[in-house]
């Protein structure tokens, strides 16, 4: 659909379809190559809204927030620091419903929080997220050495899935 909204090949009623069109008419014409890859939105799937909302970010089109009422009251884990922050506009006030596996902190957020964030709490949070059992040091071990092995995209994948699959047994035994 992006492709066809951008080429023309698709008509324009709304004011965002006229406004992306402009746009990517606007970087096209200055020589810019741009390379349509399909990515399923709107499913329900987290990273692929994710995905959908920082597309429209870069090209300042209004988003569902659909990250945002996310993380309301859920949390998403990220690998490090600076993965966190590139979420920071679409988490907005709920920056802190994003936690970061390797128990970075990102250093803007650290001036302005007077807290001393220690080793122990970072750790506590983690292993809420990854493992509530007796195994959990050991799992956290295993996963941290597999999720090293594999692309940064790939480790988002599996993140969100243990996410998805906690948040799944959590509301069983509820």
């Amino acid at each position: 659909g992006i492709a066809h909204h951008a080429t023309g090949f698709w008509n324009r009623n709304e004011e965002s379809s006229v406004k992306y069109h402009n746009k990517m008419n606007s970087l096209m014409n200055k020589g810019t190559e741009v390379i349509f890859v399909k990515v399923d939105s709107h499913t329900g799937d987290l990273f692929n809204e994710l995905a959908d909302e920082k597309c429209k970010e870069e090209l300042s089109i209004e988003s569902e927030n659909a990250v945002y009422s996310y993380l309301r009251d859920n949390t998403i884990t990220v690998v490090n620091a600076e993965v966190k922050s590139k979420l920071k506009t679409l988490a907005k006030d709920r920056i802190d419903n994003i936690i970061t596996l390797d128990g970075s902190v990102d250093f803007e957020e650290e001036a302005s929080n007077s807290e001393i964030i220690d080793n122990n709490t970072i750790k506590e949070d983690i292993n809420k997220v990854i493992a509530i059992n007796e195994y959990e040091d050991v799992l956290y071990k295993d996963l941290a050495f597999y999720l090293k092995k594999l692309p940064l995209e790939k480790q988002i994948d599996v993140l969100n899935y243990a996410e998805y699959l906690y948040n799944k047994e959590r509301k069983l035994n509820q």
